[in-house]
């Protein structure tokens, strides 16, 4: 006969509220005008509270009971690995792994720019997205802000090159028409990379990606990436002939930038915008 297993939360539940009714029992046997009567009448109360309180909070309460100073610890685990082929998420679970695919979905139109035809259309379609598997799967959008790094550093280097041609050709003394007249495209293409650098760097820069999640069991890594390649193949080809746009398997970082908030919103861009922040309070 297997017995049945209890977690901590089950017996901290147990404990708690049968120490709560034997003190109210206790508490009940007791003189009407006895103080004793009450303080355990109150110590059941609590205990009380705190059955339900582990048993339905209990994700909150044993953090905080264990925290260290200010530092709390969910779990030491790593939430997910990367495959050996670096397009799927791995979880490991007691006796199984859980391998999730991401579909990239290049789908750009808005609800607000379509006609009423076009509503209609997309809801149909979206709908036969859904029914392409039985098995349930995600699909989701998000917008994401734009790491403009890249191309703040490209802009950057243009701009110096910029700076530099005009500052040697400004410094040429008894330059003729000619070199005056490209002193002239020089400064042009100057100011142009400097209009082009503050925009960019002041405004603020999202985009929305739409993705799709297959999730799969298997008793190893290997069956369980294979099972949700599988299934990523289906809804792939599924959104390629309803929609007509081609999809892709994301990989590496595209992966973590629909899982991460460190990838959904850059460091730098949010450093770039406290900054901003901090200019207008100043001024």
């Amino acid at each position: 006969m297997l017995l049945p297993k209890f977690d901590f939360k089950t017996i901290a539940f147990v404990s708690l509220l049968g120490s709560s009714l034997i003190l109210f029992v206790l508490s009940i046997a007791l003189p009407t005008d006895s103080l004793s009567r009450s303080v355990i009448a109150i110590i059941a109360l609590i205990a009380d509270i705190l059955a339900f309180s582990v048993r339905f909070y209990s994700y909150l309460i044993i953090p905080m009971v264990r925290m260290s100073k200010r530092t709390i610890i969910l779990n030491q685990d790593e939430p997910y690995a990367f495959s050996v082929s670096n397009n799927a998420i791995i979880v490991r679970g007691q006796n199984m792994v859980y391998s999730s695919v991401f579909l990239r979905i290049p789908w750009y139109m808005s609800s607000t720019e379509m006609s009423d035809e076009e509503k209609i259309n997309f809801s149909s379609n979206f709908g036969k997205i859904i029914s392409l598997r039985k098995k349930p799967f995600m699909v989701s959008t998000q917008l994401q802000m734009v790491n403009k790094d890249i191309f703040l550093n490209k802009i950057r280097d243009k701009l110096n090159e910029a700076e530099d041609k005009y500052r040697t050709m400004s410094s040429e003394k008894n330059a003729g028409a000619e070199a005056m007249e490209k002193e002239k495209v020089v400064k042009g293409e100057l100011t142009m990379w400097h209009n082009l650098y503050d925009n960019i760097l002041k405004t603020q820069s999202n985009a929305l990606v739409s993705y799709v999640m297959t999730t799969e069991i298997g008793g190893t890594e290997e069956e369980a990436t294979n099972l949700a390649l599988q299934s990523a193949e289906e809804v792939s080809a599924g959104i390629s002939s309803l929609l007509g746009i081609p999809v892709a398997i994301a990989t590496g970082d595209e992966i973590r930038s629909f899982i991460e908030p460190e990838y959904m919103i850059p460091y730098s861009t949010i450093s770039e915008q406290l900054k901003e922040k901090a200019v207008e309070t100043g001024a």
